[in-house]
């Protein structure tokens, strides 16, 4: 079995067997990340199909390059508004899956290698908002108030 058939007919047959097996059984991961990983195939899918014309059938390994799949991020913030912490996951799930494809088809590791060095986006950090020295005077106050009027046994 050569690189080419591999790269142009085992996408589907590795990818079912990723969500169906793999990430349940050999990894433990709970329903709710695998329904989490199977819509982010699902989203890259439909992508796929309306952005590049490319039908299910006719995903292979030649197919997902790292320019597709970072053009398939960028449309997911854009246009279907995913934040970027989502944008995250659906990462998260497309390199979990190319390093099972590593693991299963070591011929396929430079394809895959290249998939894995896409980086995540640094999501903004939120900022800390602390009390006005008012806010401060009014708990202190509230706090004496409180003490003073407590009547100890």
């Amino acid at each position: 079995m050569g690189l080419n058939y591999l790269m142009n007919n085992n996408f589907s047959k590795l990818l079912q067997s990723f969500l169906t097996d793999y990430i349940i059984n050999d990894c433990g991961f709970s329903k709710n990340t695998k329904t989490s990983y199977s819509t982010s195939f699902l989203l890259l899918i439909e992508f796929l199909n309306d952005k590049h014309k490319i039908k299910p059938d006719d995903i292979t390994f030649k197919t997902l390059t790292k320019e597709i799949i970072t053009d398939y991020l960028g449309w997911l913030e854009e246009v279907r508004s995913t934040s970027i912490s989502t944008r995250n996951q659906r990462l998260a799930a497309i390199k979990s899956f190319y390093k099972f494809v590593q693991k299963k088809e070591p011929t396929l590791i430079n394809t895959c290698s290249e998939i894995l060095t896409i980086k995540v986006k640094k999501t903004p950090k939120p900022t800390i908002s602390y009390f006005t020295e008012k806010e401060i005077k009014i708990l202190i106050d509230h706090l004496i108030l409180n003490f003073n009027s407590t009547v100890y046994c």
